[in-house]
């Protein structure tokens, strides 16, 4: 009988401590996912404000992404470049992120998203965008960096 009830409270406390870092390990990945989210938004804003110092710290070394303005995939040392060429000065337009899904595993993240960009043409008239983004991200030492991505504007 008491070997039953050390059996049984043993077994409850297991349960409440596989419970417990169960409850740990989402709240843990819920507080990456919301990082991810954040490093991501400003990411965006970084393009529209033509903070190119900003944009490239996020880059993995060993960056790869293909950029919806670019004719074949780029790594990080092509960058620089690109963001001259194609955010060479901070912008009026409207940004708006809309957040898609985010897949987290550990150490690698994979976020998608699309950013919609409202201009003025010359006339005056607004012109609409939208660009689905993906990237990889991977958390290292010092922090998340982006791996990898891609762009695309929508039709």
């Amino acid at each position: 009988m008491l070997a039953k009830r050390i059996l049984i409270v043993g077994f409850t406390v297991a349960l409440l401590i596989l419970g417990a870092t169960g409850c740990s390990t989402r709240q843990s990945n819920q507080s990456s996912e919301e990082e991810i989210w954040e490093l991501e938004e400003n990411y965006i804003a970084n393009h529209g404000d033509a903070n190119h110092a900003a944009i490239l710290s996020v880059y993995h070394e060993d960056f790869l992404g293909w950029p919806q303005t670019a004719p074949h995939p780029m790594r990080k040392g092509d960058m620089p470049e690109s963001l001259q060429q194609n955010f060479p000065e901070p912008t009026d337009n409207i940004i708006e992120f809309e957040r898609g899904e985010i897949q987290l595993k550990e150490n690698i993240a994979i976020t998608q998203y699309t950013v919609h960009i409202t201009t003025l043409d010359e006339e005056g008239d607004e012109v609409k965008q939208a660009v689905r983004i993906t990237h990889t991200w991977l958390r290292e030492a010092d922090g998340w960096k982006i791996l990898g991505g891609m762009s695309n504007e929508m039709n």
